[in-house]
């Protein structure tokens, strides 16, 4: 019964939860840009700004293999997303960005083009501590939450640096549909009933 409860809340949590989707892009696999993903996908087009070094692989940035220096204001634009549901969606964007303190201390900013969207706080984990020459470092990982009302589209997002510049490896948007609640309770229902018989027979059991 046990094994039969197990499977059953994981086959409802798949029926209530839309699957999981998303656009990556590896700037350590390309310099080009624009960088569009392939079969006409979203694409990402990298504006530079004063003091810009532009692409490079040669810098020694931890195990990052090619990066993007935006100088101070540059800026990161994804279009083409086309993300949205009659039920809404929920959605995360990420930035690995090089973080030190003083030259590069943070600081992106963010943007979204689309009616019924919201953008939430921006967290942030260490992905490695490296060191490049005397300045001493490490990647960071950047995510912001994004809710959009059902029947909303984000068309697109526009990461800027801040004054001081910005250096980043990588960039990607996940999303999934917001799950269905008639979807939820008719889950909820179902486990309470099967628990219900799962304590009826580990009863008769004991008995």
């Amino acid at each position: 019964m046990i094994k039969t409860l197990a499977t059953l809340m994981g086959a409802l949590a798949l029926a209530s939860t839309s699957a999981l989707a998303g656009f990556v892009w590896e700037f350590g696999d390309s310099s080009s840009n624009p960088y569009s993903l392939g079969g006409g996908g979203p694409t990402a087009t990298m504006t530079l700004g004063t003091g810009a070094e532009g692409w490079h692989n040669d810098w020694s940035l931890g195990s990052a293999t090619g990066y993007w220096d935006l100088g101070r204001d540059g800026s990161i634009s994804l279009t083409g997303l086309g993300i949205g549901d009659p039920r809404g969606v929920t959605a995360t964007l990420s930035v690995c960005q090089w973080y030190d303190g003083t030259l590069f201390p943070g600081g992106l900013r963010y943007a979204a083009t689309g009616s019924g969207i919201t953008l939430g706080a921006t967290t942030w984990s260490t992905i490695e501590s490296a060191a490049s020459g005397s300045f001493q470092g490490e990647w960071r990982h950047y995510t912001t939450q994004l809710t959009l009302a059902p029947g909303a589209t984000l068309d697109s997002l526009l990461i800027t640096s801040p004054a001081v510049g910005a250096t980043i490896s990588r960039v990607s948007v996940d999303f999934a549909a917001v799950p269905e609640p008639s979807t939820c309770v008719a889950g909820a229902l179902s486990l309470c009933v099967l628990g219900i018989g799962w304590y009826r027979q580990s009863r008769k059991s004991a008995a």
